[in-house]
């Protein structure tokens, strides 16, 4: 099932800027599967909405077509391209020549490779559409309460022919 988001906080930013928050930030950035015995390329999809600030969605589709979906906060995209950041999942590496970046799953883990600064650009961008400390002015708690409860009440109100 997919649902569309309904409404959302801009904290009384103006119609303009509210138009250009609405469509989310992406970037495919290239990366090297150097888990196996050969290596593999990946793309990693990042996507970024102000309306949901703290988060950056990831997914990584393998040369064979295979995907995988991934969710991490944004502030540890941003610390893992300068130190070693993350514990448990997702873990990032950077060196002077890439980042190496390791996910991990009940199905096993994987490394990626690939160059920092087509993601430093990403976070760059990111940072500069929701700045820290503003993320409260693009997210409201008490929305996101607003739609869980419409969508207890009515779970086929917010579909999409998209399901």
């Amino acid at each position: 099932m997919s649902l569309q988001r309904i409404g959302g906080n801009t904290g009384g930013v103006d119609d303009a800027r509210a138009a250009s928050l609405s469509t989310p930030l992406i970037a495919a950035i290239p990366l090297v599967s150097v888990s196996g015995a050969e290596e593999e390329a990946v793309t990693a999809t990042l996507r970024y909405s102000p309306g949901a600030p703290f988060l950056v969605r990831a997914n990584f589709r393998m040369s064979g077509g295979r995907s995988v979906d991934w969710v991490l906060s944004r502030e540890l995209l941003r610390e893992g391209l300068v130190m070693a950041a993350g514990f448990g999942d997702i873990r990032f590496f950077p060196g002077d020549d890439g980042l190496l970046l390791e996910l991990r799953s009940h199905q096993g883990r994987a490394f990626l490779f690939g160059e920092i600064q087509p993601l430093m650009e990403f976070v760059r961008q990111v940072f500069a559409l929701v700045p820290d400390g503003a993320e409260d002015d693009f997210y409201s708690i008490d929305d996101e309460l607003e739609l869980l409860m419409d969508l207890l009440a009515d779970p086929d109100r917010y579909r999409t022919d998209s399901a």
